[in-house]
């Protein structure tokens, strides 16, 4: 299923009509017809081809999958992780050749072809057997219909192209392979220093392949030209070829021939986008111009559109699609997606006047293709469908995992509080972009299922009864409206008992709570905000959400409810008052006596105050260090301390309560947890913690001032579809 889909690489699409030209020449002509389907590589264990059909407004609906016949993988990180949600590190891991798609196989080292059938797009049938590649973690393909060649680059520790020829009858062996040395690993440690794309010029009379440098070592990524020859009428592509660096390149990526040129319009991650000149007489490219993406995390994936004449690229750490010209590379436009949920796109295809734009989804998030129409032209960019892909594959997915809706942390077993999960349903508008601020769910509509992580799919399975579910996608949908926006079904949420103990609490306790019932996921932005933080809202580096292993030991995967010893490590921060008197107003004791005589009613509504308003750490000392304390013990997320411990710690020796600072701890422990910064968000050290602050605490009670922040900026109209 593709409740996580971290692993969907690849997207392309068939037009009406069947061409002799690769999908990666689309025709520049306003009038291009509507395509038939688009196909996703779903590069599971058992490795398939999900084909969606298009309707005659461009929409999507739903699909099914056709297998290869080989095995997924996904490639590694520096430390050896999964390099998720880029799985294959590349572009154009399905390609398209007349009625025939081609898909490479990471895992088993093969490289399928399937048959389109012309009366339906999504029946797709093998054709033939997988062939070895001689290479190791095939990741892009390429096909020139005009020559009945197929091409694959492959990235491991035998990096290199190899090419083969088809025809009705399947696949020929593939000749050896170009070697590429890149020093690699298989599967390969990336983004950078890997096979980005291989791809046919528009003429197919020169093969492209694009690799990835690596500036933090000086390592500059290259174009590798190869010709197409012919020898007694059989094409082959040469085994020699040129290669050469453009200036000012340096991570090349995804890439698209411009139509009716011998241009190239590529994307580099480390910037944005380039166009580059491709000379058919000595194979060299240099580069035409350059368009630098402002905001980006890594620009990768590049589509050109017909209806446009121009390029759209994606990140997969920014929910936004960005328009380019195809003239000198300057964004022309750039469309928001954030209200999608979505947090970043993958590959892309354009199809006449619509754009089809692939997110991966993070756990929290399904799988899904933006439906954007392109019909007004450059600049006309709009959202029309934001339709999610689960439900339509029943494979087993390597690594694929569910995460806690409120925390973010994998639901997993044997792993002390975390063995505890539940699962909670409730009704669901899957065609609502965005809940109306109005829409309201009763308590008894929501229903609460004991449950188990499944390890072998990212699902859950209820108990007692041992049904499979997946979170976030949609059962029995009723569609007797005839309006889709009102459409209606039921969705599935998994949680950490724990984080679902302080959902209660936050709505019971907290004065910021805005939400009566926890049927929400964790919102990507605050309503009306023009930006989007992504996984940054769980407060903890994004590759603890997305990966297993990664930082295990770190505070975030400590128990938030049940923290052995908190009252004595957490008063132990405590500290004896500042003599401050020779800094403050003289007639600050004759107010602060007034204040300690108010009314217990009037007191109450000062700590509830202080509590609805975020706090700075800086002291003023003007109210009285007892009303201070009362503040302190009424913070709602410390219900569990020991107030004689805490009686006996002050009251000891000859400090009494006006020598202690409460005012300065009780700061400290209402500080809100902050987005890690963006170049930070990957790594443990970009993390907020107490110690940021000057508290010394259990990681338990950090975990758990992080879920109720979480929890405190929830809104009810935060429900992504």
């Amino acid at each position: 299923m593709f409740s996580s889909g971290f692993f969907l690489p690849a997207l392309l699409w068939l037009a009406q009509e069947a061409t002799s030209h690769p999908a990666c020449k689309p025709g520049m002509n306003s009038n291009a017809m509507t395509g038939k389907a688009i196909y996703v590589l779903t590069n599971e264990k058992a490795n398939g081809v999900l084909a969606i059909p298009i309707g005659q407004d461009g929409t999507l609906s739903k699909g099914k999958v056709t297998m290869t016949g080989g095995a997924g993988s996904v490639a590694v990180d520096a430390e050896g992780k999964p390099a998720t949600p880029d799985a294959l590190i590349s572009q154009s891991a399905l390609t398209i050749a007349g009625n025939n798609i081609f898909a490479v196989n990471a895992g088993s080292n093969t490289l399928s072809m399937l048959r389109v059938s012309r009366s339906d797009p999504t029946k797709l049938q093998m054709v033939g057997k997988p062939v070895q590649v001689p290479g190791e973690f095939p990741n892009t393909v390429a096909a020139s219909a005009k020559n009945g060649v197929v091409c694959v680059g492959s990235t491991g520790a035998k990096a290199g192209v190899s090419c083969s020829s088809f025809s009705r009858q399947g696949l020929g062996a593939m000749d050896e392979l170009r070697t590429i040395d890149l020093g690699q690993t298989t599967p390969p440690a990336g983004p950078t220093n890997t096979l980005s794309q291989v791809l046919f010029s528009e003429d197919e009379s020169m093969l492209f392949t694009m690799v990835k440098g690596d500036p933090a070592v000086n390592n500059t990524g290259f174009i590798s030209v190869a010709n197409v020859e012919m020898n007694n009428g059989v094409a082959a592509v040469s085994k020699q070829d040129a290669r050469s660096s453009p200036e000012g390149t340096a991570v090349l990526f995804g890439s698209q021939v411009i139509p009716g040129t011998s241009k190239v319009f590529a994307t580099d991650a480390s910037f944005g986008a380039a166009i580059l000149d491709v000379d058919p007489n000595n194979c060299e490219a240099t580069t035409a111009a350059k368009g630098a993406v402002d905001g980006q995390t890594a620009t990768c994936w590049v589509a050109i559109s017909p209806a446009t004449k121009s390029a759209f690229v994606t990140d997969v750490g920014r929910n936004r699609v960005v328009e380019m010209s195809l003239e000198d590379a300057s964004v022309v436009s750039e469309l928001d997606l954030t209200c999608n949920g979505d947090p970043g796109l993958i590959d892309l295809a354009a199809s006449g006047n619509f754009l089809y734009a692939l997110s991966p989804g993070n756990g929290t998030t399904q799988a899904a293709v933006t439906v954007l129409d392109v019909s007004g032209g450059s600049g006309s960019a709009k959202m029309v469908q934001h339709f999610e892909l689960a439900g339509m594959a029943s494979n087993t997915a390597m690594g694929m995992k569910v995460i806690c809706t409120i925390c973010g942390i994998a639901l997993r077993r044997s792993e002390g509080w975390k063995t505890d999960v539940v699962a909670l349903s409730g009704p669901h508008w899957p065609q609502l972009l965005e809940s109306p601020s109005s829409l309201r769910v009763n308590d008894d509509q929501v229903s609460r299922h004991a449950t188990k992580p499944d390890y072998q799919h990212p699902s859950l399975i209820l108990l007692p009864q041992e049904q499979k579910i997946y979170p976030h996608a949609t059962y029995e949908l009723n569609k007797r409206s005839d309006k889709p926006s009102e459409w209606e079904g039921i969705m599935f949420v998994g949680l950490h008992a724990a984080c679902e103990d302080l959902a209660n609490r936050v709505m019971k306790k907290s004065y910021k709570a805005r939400l009566s019932h926890f049927t929400p996921k964790v919102p990507e932005n605050k309503p009306g905000l023009p930006f989007s933080v992504g996984l940054g809202r769980y407060f903890v580096p994004s590759r603890s959400i997305q990966l297993y292993g990664y930082y295990e030991d770190s505070w975030w995967n400590e128990d938030p409810v049940s923290i052995p010893n908190l009252t004595t490590l957490l008063i132990a921060n405590l500290k004896p008052e500042k003599d401050v008197s020779g800094k403050l107003p003289k007639t600050l004791t004759g107010f602060q006596k007034r204040l300690e005589c108010l009314p217990r009613e009037l007191k109450d509504l000062i700590y509830s105050f202080l509590h609805r308003d975020h706090l700075p750490l800086d002291c003023t000392y003007i109210m009285p260090q007892s009303m201070w304390k009362q503040v302190f013990f009424q913070v709602p997320f410390l219900w569990d301390l020991d107030e004689k411990e805490i009686h006996d710690k002050t009251s000891a020796g000859d400090f009494n309560v006006q020598n202690w600072d409460w005012e300065k701890i009780t700061r400290q422990v209402v500080t809100p947890p902050e987005i890690p910064r963006q170049d930070s968000i990957g790594g443990g050290g970009g993390a907020w913690s107490f110690h940021k602050v000057g508290l010394n605490v259990p990681g338990g009670f950090t975990n758990r001032r992080r879920i109720w922040q979480i929890l405190e900026e929830m809104y009810p109209n935060d429900v992504r579809h």
